[in-house]
């Protein structure tokens, strides 16, 4: 026998008592030491009327967010390179001054495609 089996077949012989005590629910509950809400709670679950209350957290995110938040200095210092360096996943762009866009639009296409696709055939 279970111990959940173990302690409803208890809280039977308990409600069955209370149902032939004298007083109230709560006078046996003080007498026989035991919660209020412990005896509400066991006999709903015994009536089969008990809702466990649900959790108000937030749930938590299954999949890691596609883009994330990042802070850019609006002053950069006067020794600032003219470059930049964009690390991705173990793959790194350096873009300098004067760079070409569209090349660097294609390439971005590129590898998002090559995410999609690697998402796709997993």
């Amino acid at each position: 026998m279970s111990q959940s089996e173990v302690l409803l077949a208890l809280w039977r012989d308990r409600l069955a008592a209370i149902d032939l005590f004298d007083g109230s629910p709560g006078e046996w509950c003080v007498q026989n030491n035991i919660n209020p809400r412990q005896y509400y709670r066991w006999r709903a679950k015994v009536n089969g009327t008990y809702k466990a209350k649900r959790s108000t957290k937030p749930a938590i995110p299954t999949k890691p967010p596609l883009f994330v938040p990042i802070t850019l200095d609006i002053c950069p210092p006067a020794s600032a390179p003219s470059s930049l360096t964009v690390k991705i996943a173990g793959a790194e762009i350096e873009i300098h001054e004067g760079f070409n866009h569209q090349l660097l639009r294609s390439f971005s296409g590129l590898a998002v495609a090559r995410t999609r696709r690697r998402k796709t055939s997993s």
